[in-house]
């Protein structure tokens, strides 16, 4: 396949880009009221809630030092089990997706209201991903960190955007989107503005360690693109197609930027 090759019956490929763009990143501020699922007080319920509540769940996870107020806690315990993880950024992340194709139901009655068989099923799938996007991330920064590089940080437009682009290598494994235009096209500019973007996709193993060793042995770029180090951000994106061709896909989208980004942190 174009733009790939194969190795050990698995399909790698690399892509980057590299321009130069002046438009501004606007100012991220959140207002003082919160309520469940409302983690940043913005007023609404969305991705960027649920890449807070990921990024509590890393660092608490690791240093049992929490970032978040009490109430925001309470905010994020949205499955109301006493704990703040990935449960809850997944829970999240479906009533996000619910709001967007006109629903109207307050979080509290959709979660009530979810089929027990396949809330639990779909919950759990989340679940495993939201923790294999976090193993991800810690890891790459892991490799940065022994060679010398700083962390990478991520934020919740650019795990978006790497989430849609998982999906779309399931369809069609190439950095050719399924419109037929560049992986570089899903960018707005406006919120990234860059000097540098890069993509690297992999399919087929289910682990992190796995598709790290694709990256690392590949002679086409991808680990020179995960150890630049003008690199600033990066979002991930994971996708399981069980009837696919090759089950497992993985997306790391790369981008140098000057400015601080919304919601920017480090896994």
């Amino acid at each position: 396949m174009k733009g790939g090759i194969i190795m050990k019956g698995k399909i790698i490929a690399f892509i980057s880009a590299f321009t130069v763009c002046m438009s501004l990143n606007a100012d991220f501020s959140a207002n003082a009221m919160i309520s469940l699922g409302d983690i940043d007080g913005s007023g609404s319920i969305n991705s960027a809630d649920a890449s807070m509540i990921l990024e509590e769940y890393s660092v608490s996870s690791t240093s049992e030092i929490s970032r978040f107020t009490n109430a925001q806690k309470q905010a994020a315990d949205v499955n109301k089990d006493g704990t703040v993880d990935a449960s809850d950024a997944s829970d999240v992340l479906n009533y996000y997706g619910y709001m967007s194709t006109g629903g109207d139901m307050l979080i509290e009655y959709f979660l009530a209201d979810k089929p027990a068989d396949s809330s639990n099923n779909n919950s759990s799938q989340d679940t495993q991903m939201q923790k294999l996007l976090i193993e991800m991330g810690k890891a790459v920064n892991k490799e940065r960190a022994a060679a010398g590089l700083q962390p990478l940080k991520i934020t919740p437009y650019l795990m978006e955007i790497s989430a849609v682009r998982a999906d779309e290598t399931v369809k069609i494994f190439s950095h050719t989107r399924p419109d037929g235009t560049s992986c570089f096209t899903i960018l707005d500019d406006t919120k990234v503005p860059y000097y540098h973007l890069g993509e690297i996709i992999a399919a087929g193993s289910s682990t992190v360690s796995g598709t790290l060793e694709q990256w690392r042995s590949s002679t086409q770029g991808h680990w020179q693109e995960i150890m630049r180090s003008g690199n600033t951000h990066m979002g991930i994106g994971v996708a399981y197609e069980p009837n696919s061709t090759y089950g497992w896909y993985w997306e790391i989208f790369f981008a140098e930027s000057a400015r601080s980004l919304e919601g920017e942190y480090i896994p």
